[in-house]
């Protein structure tokens, strides 16, 4: 082999090592549970035979310890019905989908992406939030997980950016706020959970025993005041994902196209 074919053969393997996320073991974790894995799911969303080009795969992969794949995160630019579309999805078979220090660049990236190319961005969401013993990394500076919300702001408010939130699992603390400030909010039922604290932090605090549905699922007004639908599986709420990007609602579309065209010369916020 010469040493081009050799180099090409050592990436393969770490490219299939690294989309396996935390390993055969949590994957298996993760069906066990009625839940697809974040590929799965990207997977089941896109075109079957649209192009995909994932974003910032080795990220991490070299630090932790090998402990953070791709910084349990997976993003890229793929299509819907033909449609480009960029999508941010948490990998709970990495330390339950938690943020680490280069997960923020790596969904700070996409969502520069979608701000520059004036397309949708989806969030399929499933994350215990930030991975505490790195938090020194995660929030501090212009570039911090702050900066995070203030692009949603910026793509909703100025740029009329469509953001699409698809809650399939738990959503805590830092994390609730992604979805919340996004302009349509899918939550599985009994198994979505959006919230600063869980019920034990409520009943700690205060005393009062809740259930995580009642606190932050999304019969229980999880949806922080965007509008919310509730697909009965995770299964089924890819489709009904894909569904509402297809269609993007005409007021979505309309404030979309407007944007792109009015504000073709206006250049999106750059690092």
């Amino acid at each position: 082999m010469t040493r081009l074919q050799t180099l090409a053969a050592e990436f393969q393997a770490l490219r299939a090592r690294l989309e396996q996320g935390g390993g055969p073991d949590k994957i298996r974790r993760q069906h066990e549970q009625g839940k697809l894995t974040a590929r799965e799911r990207v997977a089941k969303f896109l075109d079957p035979d649209g192009a995909w080009f994932e974003i910032g795969l080795l990220v991490a992969y070299d630090q932790y310890d090998g402990q953070a794949p791709a910084a349990g995160v997976v993003t890229g630019v793929g299509r819907v019905v033909g449609r480009p579309v960029v999508v941010v999805a948490n990998d709970a078979t990495v330390k339950a989908g938690s943020w680490w220090p280069e997960t923020i660049k790596k969904i700070l990236r996409a969502q520069e992406v979608a701000m520059r190319q004036r397309i949708p961005i989806v969030y399929l969401v499933d994350s215990a939030g930030v991975n505490l013993p790195y938090q020194g990394g995660v929030f501090p500076g212009q570039y911090g997980a702050a900066r995070i919300f203030y692009y949603n702001s910026i793509m909703r408010r100025y740029l009329k950016v469509p953001q699409i939130s698809a809650v399939m699992g738990p959503c805590i603390a830092g994390g609730a706020y992604l979805p919340a400030l996004s302009d349509v909010i899918f939550m599985v039922e009994g198994t979505s959970f959006m919230g600063l604290g869980g019920p034990n932090l409520v009943k700690g605090a205060t005393g009062q025993t809740v259930d995580s549905e009642t606190l932050g699922g999304g019969g229980g007004g999880g949806g922080g005041g965007s509008p919310s639908v509730i697909p009965q599986s995770c299964m089924s709420c890819c489709p009904r994902t894909t569904a509402w990007v297809t269609t993007c609602g005409e007021c979505s579309i309309a404030c979309w196209t407007a944007a792109g065209s009015s504000n073709s010369s206006r250049r999106s916020p750059r690092r």
